[in-house]
C-alpha cells in the first residue's frame, strides 16, 4: 500500500507544491524551474509519511490547481437539467468549484487501489444557437492525458467531469448575482456580487447595497442559469442531458447546483451586504453570508387581484358578469386581459380589485393612442364588437384598450426567434379565434402577450415576455402563468398551427 501512496503522492505533489511556493496569482513558473529533484523527492516522502490515502472519487490535480491533495480538489456527484426546469443525477457526472491558475492539470480517478490519470486539450465552447450562452472550455477525457489551464491568472472555476460523453468543462466565475422576486431586479436582472479578492486559500465576492424583500431568490454566476453542452432540450433520460448548472439554490446552509428557490422571509426587508466565499473543499465549497446594513424603501402597495365588469361583457352583476384580469409575474402593478367586448347589451365597463363595488374605478378624459387616465367614469369600447387587449398599469394609473391585440409565439425552433413581439410570430385575429403562424419545427409551445403599457416599474421598458406567458395544456384549456412558476410545456410539431379562443379560454393545436 505504501507504493500506491507514494505513486499518488508523487502525481499530486505538483498541486501541493504550487500552494507552498506561489507568491502571486501571476506566477507562471513550473515546478522544475523552482525545485530540484531532491527537493521534490523530499516533499513526496513527507506526503507518504503523513498520508493521506485518497478516497474513491474524481480529483483535478496539477500545477494549475492551488489546493491541497486531499478533499480540496475533489469533485462531487452533481446534478444536470431535467424537464420542466428540474434537476436529475447523471451516472459518471461530477462537478465542483476549484481555484485554478496557469499550468497543466489532469483528472485523477481513484477506485480502490486503481488510479487513472485522465485529461486532454480544451477548445472554447459557445453555443451559437443560444444567444445567452457563456464562454466555457471543453476537452476530452483521454487516458494518461493532461490539459493546459486556460486561465493565465488565478480564477475560481466551475469544473465539470462527465464519463458518458468522455469530456470535461472549465468555466471561470467572473462574478456572482443574487436574482429573484426578493430583489429589486426580480427574475429579470441580477444584483451583481463582484470578486473583491482571490488567492489559493479563498476567493471572495462582495455585493453591497442590495435590497432584499420577502420572496424567492437564487444565486448564479456570469448572468447565466446553465450551460447546455448538447443540442436540444433536456428530457427524462439523464444520458441525453448535459445541461450543467451555473446557479445554486437550496438554502444558505446546504447549497445545491440548480437547487430549488431560496425564500427570503417575512419581516426581513432591508438593504444587505452579500458575501460569497470560496474555500478549498469538496464540490460546491462556497459559503454565503447575508448582512443587513440598512432599511429598504417602502414600496407602493397594489391589489393582488383585479376584475372587470360592465354591459360590454354581459352586465353589471358581479356574481354573474365579473371577469378576472391576469396579473403579471414580478410586476405587481400590472394586469392584462384579452376579452371579447360586445355592444349587444351596451359598451361600457369598469374595474375593481374585488368582486364588488368597493374600490372600483374607470377612466377620466379621452384616450390618447388608446390609453386612458385612471378615474371614476365608465370606459366605453372604442369600436365594434370584437376582441380587445386590456392593460391596467396601476403605477402609471393608465388603462389601455386596444383592438390590435399583441399575442405572439416565441421559440427559436418552433417560431424562428426567442425575441419578443416579432411581427412574423404574431397570432392573427378573427372575430372568433387567434391563429398562429405555422410551426417551423418540432418543439415546445411558448406564447406571450404584450402591449405598449405593459411596462416594468419606473420604466418604459416592456416586461420580459415570459412574465406575461400562457400555454394551451393537454386538455385544451388556456392556462395563464400569472404570478406562478414555470408552466408545463406542450409539444407541437412542424406544420401545425395553434388556434386560441378567448371567449371559451380554450385552444387547439392541429
Amino acid at each position: 500500500m505504501r507504493n500506491l501512496e507514494k505513486h499518488i503522492a508523487f502525481f499530486l505533489s505538483a498541486a501541493l507544491l504550487t500552494f507552498f511556493v506561489s507568491c502571486s496569482d501571476d506566477d507562471d513558473d513550473t515546478l522544475s524551474d523552482i525545485l530540484s529533484d531532491d527537493q521534490i523527492d523530499e516533499i513526496v516522502d513527507e506526503i507518504v509519511d503523513s498520508g493521506p490515502v485518497l478516497a474513491d472519487g474524481i480529483y483535478i490535480v496539477g500545477p494549475s490547481v492551488s489546493a491541497d491533495t486531499t478533499s480540496a480538489n475533489s469533485l462531487q456527484i452533481g446534478n444536470v437539467g431535467a424537464p420542466e426546469f428540474g434537476t436529475q443525477t447523471r451516472t459518471g457526472f461530477y462537478e465542483g468549484y476549484i481555484y485554478m491558475g496557469a499550468g497543466n492539470y489532469s483528472f485523477l480517478k481513484v477506485e480502490g487501489e486503481t488510479m487513472t490519470a485522465i485529461g486532454g486539450a480544451w477548445t472554447k465552447f459557445i453555443r451559437d444557437s443560444d444567444p445567452d450562452s457563456i464562454e466555457s472550455f471543453s476537452g476530452a477525457l483521454d487516458a494518461g492525458g493532461e490539459g493546459q489551464s486556460p486561465f493565465e491568472t488565478g480564477k475560481l472555476a466551475h469544473v465539470m467531469y462527465d464519463e458518458s460523453t468522455n469530456q470535461y468543462a472549465l468555466t471561470a466565475v467572473e462574478y456572482w448575482e443574487v436574482i429573484g422576486s426578493a430583489t429589486d431586479g426580480g427574475w429579470s436582472t441580477g444584483q451583481q456580487i463582484p470578486e473583491t479578492s482571490k488567492s489559493s486559500e479563498s476567493v471572495i465576492f462582495v455585493g453591497e447595497g442590495i435590497t432584499m424583500r420577502e420572496g424567492p431568490y437564487k444565486f448564479r454566476f456570469n448572468s447565466n442559469w446553465g450551460i447546455n453542452l448538447e443540442e436540444g432540450e433536456c428530457d427524462n433520460a439523464a444520458t441525453a442531458c448535459l445541461d450543467i448548472f451555473t446557479n445554486i439554490g437550496g438554502n444558505l446552509d446546504a447549497l445545491v447546483a440548480g437547487g430549488s428557490n431560496m425564500e427570503f422571509g417575512i419581516g426581513n426587508d432591508g438593504v444587505y451586504k452579500v458575501t460569497i466565499t470560496y474555500s478549498p473543499g469538496v464540490g460546491i465549497s462556497l459559503d454565503i453570508a447575508v448582512e443587513k446594513t440598512g432599511e429598504a424603501e417602502v414600496l407602493a402597495e397594489y391589489p393582488e387581484t383585479l376584475y372587470m365588469i360592465g354591459s360590454a361583457i354581459g352586465g353589471w352583476d358581479w356574481a354573474t358578469n365579473g371577469q378576472p384580469l391576469i396579473p403579471v409575474y414580478d410586476n405587481k402593478h400590472l394586469f392584462w386581459k384579452v376579452v371579447y367586448l360586445d355592444t349587444a347589451g351596451g359598451s361600457e365597463f369598469k374595474f375593481s380589485p374585488v368582486m364588488e363595488w368597493n374600490g372600483d374605478f374607470g377612466k377620466t378624459g379621452d384616450a390618447v393612442s388608446g390609453v386612458f387616465a385612471k378615474g371614476g367614469d365608465n370606459l366605453a369600447m372604442p369600436g365594434q364588437s370584437g376582441y380587445y387587449a386590456i392593460t391596467v398599469n396601476l403605477e402609471t394609473e393608465t388603462i389601455e384598450v386596444n383592438e390590435d391585440v399583441g399575442i405572439y409565439g416565441i421559440g427559436g425552433d418552433t417560431f424562428g426567434s426567442w425575441d419578443a413581439a416579432v411581427s412574423e410570430q404574431k397570432f392573427m385575429k378573427t372575430d372568433s379565434v387567434f391563429t398562429s403562424p405555422t410551426i417551423l419545427a418540432d418543439g415546445e409551445l411558448r406564447i406571450h402577450f404584450t402591449s405598449s403599457t405593459l411596462t416594468k416599474s419606473e420604466s418604459t421598458d416592456a416586461v420580459d415576455w415570459w412574465q406575461a406567458e400562457f400555454v394551451v395544456v393537454e386538455s385544451g384549456a388556456i392556462e395563464f402563468r400569472g404570478t406562478g412558476g414555470d408552466q408545463a410545456r406542450t409539444a407541437v410539431n412542424a406544420g401545425q398551427k395553434v388556434y386560441l379562443n378567448f371567449k371559451t379560454l380554450t385552444g387547439t393545436i392541429e
